[in-house]
This record gives structure tokens, C-alpha cells and sequence, in this order.
């Protein structure tokens, strides 16, 4: 048995006390961090001969980890940031001779809980009123094995993992502050692969059951100004260039597998939630992909073989506009291909079963889910050469439910 309370940068914490071996445990978590948690990462080289081109940044305001084995345990947690969270890199290269990688973390309050073999009975809230901010700035001349760089910038994260057991928790989550994160990476040359990632959200809530019975009850508010993720790329000559990004303002998602899974809640946004991703090539070969994903509020639960409810209310207000903004811009050395797309949507709903043939159970519920909000997505492309093709896709919603049973054979 263990309990885990973890401090990764400058954060508010309280440690979680452990005990002796029993039946039950009860564990009280409170956080209040009143002041700044920063981290800053800047480095510059020459040239890196025969080894690799590493950094990371990551700040959390309040973070804690509980995990058990073969013992039951009931987990009470209140997380409150009330300073900013800032996470920053720097790196800055000429001449890299093996693999360039950035990793910017920037998390409010963050608490993980998971047991195998015992039950999780949890009661979690979490409260933001600072800004996030997760930047990440990369510039190389030449790059040998290819080049990774990916941001997430988060107010509330609470993430849950039940193994051969029963999980049954409340989560509410709030957050009245801008959530921002930008990758930014402009390189001259590679002949491997170029990946950049980028996710934000105010609220996320997520997890995955195996053999377990799950009961999920969430309420979710992002009342902030902006939650903004962007990824920018410009290469002088790339080589299966991918650009992504993601926000979301508020989010629920869970895999169930083997027992019964119900998730209820409500979520409600007010912030203007934007996604933008931006890539240039002057010459390319194989692939070159740029993405962008926006959404307001946001629920997926999936399930195996048994029963499966999912009951939610969704409402985004006037003020949360929802944008996804993609552009590609390609020279005249393109000899690959282009897929270019954005998604944007103000609510969506997905409760999913697969059961085998024959077998399992089915799919139960409602929802309710209110769009005030414009909602726009848009894709440019503008590729001088594409010898490979160019596939685009812009797509906007209002709101989206899908429920349905999938099985085997069929």
C-alpha cells in the first residue's frame, strides 16, 4: 500500500499521510497556494555532436497522487490556485546531430488517484483564479533524427484509474482565469520527422476502468477570458511535418471496460475558446499535416461488453465563441502530400459500448446541450507544389450527441 503526494515545480502542497495495512483508508487533501509558480528553461548551443538536443519546463500550482494496491480507500481533496502558473522554454540550436525535444507543462492544480484491487470513493474539487501560461520557442539550423515539441496548459486536471474495482467519485472543477499556450518552433532543415503538439483546456477530467464499476458525477465551469492554444511552424525544408492543436474548455473522458460505467454532470463555458495552428514549409517531401480542434464542452464515455448511462447537461454561453483556424503554406518544392483540417464545436456528447456478439448490454441516457456562441472553423491552403495531393476539411457545430452499440461480427 502507498499513498503519493509529489511536488514538481514551486508548487503548494500538503503531503498525504499513509498507515498501516487495513481494510479502509480515509485521506484529506487540502492545497492553497496564494503566490506564482514559474519555470523557465533557456538554452543555447552550437552545435550538439553524437547526442541529443533536450529540454523541459513544467510548473504545477498544486499537484497530488494517490495510489493504492488491494485496499480500499476514500480520497476528500480541495486544490485552490490563486497565483499564475507560467511554464517557459527556450532552445535555441545550431548544428544537432541527434533528436531535438521540448516538453512544457503548465497545470493549475493536477491530482491523479488510482487502485488495483480496491475501491476509490472520492470527493474533489478543484479552483482556479491565476493565468496559465505554457509557451515553448525552438529554432535550429540543422536537425539529424527529427525534432518533437509538445506544450499542454491546464486550470483544473483531475485524472482517475480503476483496476478490478469500484470507482465512484465527485469532481467539480472551476476556473476564472486565461489558459494560453503557444509552440513556436522555426528550424532550417531535417530529413526526419517534425511533430508538434499542442493541448490547453480549463477543465479536464479523465480516466480509464478495467473490471471495474464506475460512477462518475462532474460539474465543470470555465468562466475565464480566453483559453487560446496555437502551434506554429516554419521549416526552410521539412520532412513529414505534423502541426496540431487543441482546446477545450471543458472536458470529460473515460474508458470503461468490462463493468458498468455511468458518468453525470454538467458543464458550462463562458470562455472564448480558440485553437489556431500555423505551418509553413518552403520544401517539403512525404507528408505535411497541420490540424486545429476547438470545443466548448465536451464528454466521451466508452464501454465493453456491459451496461453504459451517460446523463449530461452542456451550456456554452454567448461570450464562449468557439474558433478553429488552420493554415498551410507551401513553396514551390512541395513533393509530398497535404492534409489540412479544423474542427470546431460548441457541445458534444459520445457514449459508446462495444459488446461481442450476441452479448453485453446497451447504451442509457440524455442530454441537454445549449449553444449560444458563433462557432467557426477555417482551413487555408496555399501549396505551390503538392505532388502528393492535398486533402482539406473545415468543419463547424452547434451541438452533437451520438449515442450507440457496436458488436463484434456485425
Amino acid at each position: 500500500m502507498r499513498l503519493i503526494l509529489k511536488l514538481i515545480a514551486g508548487a503548494g502542497a500538503m503531503a498525504l499521510a499513509t498507515g498501516a495495512a487495513q481494510a479502509q483508508q480515509t485521506f484529506l487533501n487540502g492545497q492553497v497556494q496564494l503566490n506564482n509558480v514559474t519555470s523557465t528553461y533557456n538554452v543555447q548551443v552550437l552545435n550538439v555532436q553524437n547526442g541529443d538536443f533536450a529540454g523541459t519546463s513544467v510548473a504545477y500550482g498544486n499537484v497530488a497522487a494517490a495510489s493504492q494496491s488491494g485496499v480500499d480507500y476514500t480520497l476528500t481533496s480541495n486544490q485552490d490556485m490563486r497565483g499564475n502558473t507560467t511554464a517557459t522554454l527556450l532552445m535555441d540550436g545550431n548544428q544537432i546531430d541527434g533528436t531535438t525535444a521540448a516538453s512544457v507543462a503548465a497545470i493549475a492544480n493536477s491530482l491523479t488517484a488510482d487502485n488495483c484491487c480496491g475501491d476509490i470513493t472520492g470527493d474533489i474539487t478543484q479552483t482556479n483564479t491565476g493565468n496559465v501560461v505554457a509557451n515553448a520557442r525552438v529554432r535550429t539550423t540543422a536537425v539529424t533524427n527529427g525534432l518533437t515539441s509538445g506544450i499542454t496548459g491546464y486550470a483544473n486536471s483531475v485524472s482517475l484509474v480503476g483496476s478490478n474495482a469500484t470507482l465512484s467519485a465527485y469532481v467539480n472543477q472551476t476556473n476564472s482565469g486565461t489558459v494560453s499556450a503557444q509552440n513556436d518552433v522555426d528550424i532550417c532543415c531535417t530529413t526526419d520527422a517534425v511533430t508538434v503538439v499542442t493541448a490547453v483546456g480549463a477543465n479536464a477530467i479523465s480516466g480509464t476502468g478495467t473490471s471495474t464499476t464506475t460512477y462518475l458525477d462532474t460539474e465543470q465551469r470555465s468562466n475565464g477570458t480566453m483559453i487560446l492554444g496555437n502551434t506554429d511552424i516554419y521549416a526552410v525544408q521539412g520532412y513529414n511535418v505534423s502541426g496540431s492543436s487543441s482546446a477545450v474548455a471543458n472536458s470529460v473522458a473515460f474508458s470503461n471496460a468490462a463493468g458498468y460505467a455511468q458518468a453525470s454532470g454538467y458543464q458550462e463555458n463562458s470562455s472564448l475558446t480558440q485553437s489556431e495552428a500555423y505551418v509553413t514549409l518552403d520544401n517539403w517531401a512525404g507528408y505535411a499535416q497541420a490540424s486545429s480542434y476547438g470545443v466548448g464542452n465536451s464528454v466521451l464515455l466508452g464501454n465493453t461488453v456491459s451496461d453504459t448511462r451517460l446523463d449530461y447537461v452542456q451550456n456554452n454561453l454567448a461570450s464562449g465563441e468557439i474558433v478553429a483556424f488552420t493554415r498551410f503554406e507551401g513553396g514551390a518544392g512541395g513533393d509530398g502530400s497535404v492534409v489540412a483540417g479544423s474542427t470546431a464545436i460548441g457541445n458534444a456528447i459520445t457514449g459508446t459500448l462495444c459488446s461481442t456478439c450476441g452479448e453485453g448490454g446497451g447504451v442509457y441516457g440524455s442530454s441537454e446541450q445549449y449553444n449560444y456562441a458563433a462557432v467557426t472553423a477555417t482551413t487555408l491552403v496555399n501549396a505551390g507544389n503538392a505532388n502528393g495531393g492535398v486533402i482539406g476539411s473545415a468543419a463547424a457545430i452547434g451541438n452533437t450527441a451520438t449515442f450507440g452499440v457496436v458488436r463484434s461480427g456485425h
